[in-house]
């Protein structure tokens, strides 16, 4: 399953990310990569959700099958 998880790098977001790496789903993360370090195996897309810009491209690397965002 390929997996994008907004955030990712604290608290449940990086628990989230582990588990499902270690259970073989392929994990992307968006964060803007300034409150903890990259969950080694995920692939990481920087970028901001409240800017247009960052979120057009995050579009473009999809499709996911699921999204999970903890901060919700």
């Amino acid at each position: 399953m390929r997996l994008l998880i907004l955030g990712g790098t604290k608290f449940l977001g990086r628990v989230l990310a582990e588990q499902a790496l270690q259970r073989g789903h392929e994990v992307t993360t968006f964060n803007r990569g300034r409150s903890g370090d990259d969950v080694p195996g995920v692939s990481v897309i920087r970028g901001d959700r409240t800017s247009g810009q960052d979120l057009t491209a995050l579009a473009d690397a999809g499709p996911w099958d699921a999204v999970i965002d903890p901060a919700v």
